[in-house]
């Protein structure tokens, strides 16, 4: 199934649902890698990255914050 990766830099941005990126991914658990190999990479920092995984139909079905 197809799904939209949304990636978001800081938290009012992650909250209030404004993306900075939007990615079309092939399936979901591609999606689910590329988010949490990049929220891997920041753990630890003060850098905020936050992932929202929807359907190509609007439904939510991840959210990934790195916090």
């Amino acid at each position: 199934m197809k799904v939209k990766v949304r990636s978001f830099s800081n938290p009012h941005n992650y909250e209030f649902d404004f993306p900075e990126k939007e990615i079309l991914m092939y399936s979901t658990t591609e999606a689910l890698a590329f988010a949490r190999k990049q929220i891997a990479k920041v753990r630890g920092t003060n850098t905020f990255l936050g992932f929202k995984i929807i359907t190509t139909k609007g439904d939510l079905m991840y959210k990934l914050p790195s916090y």
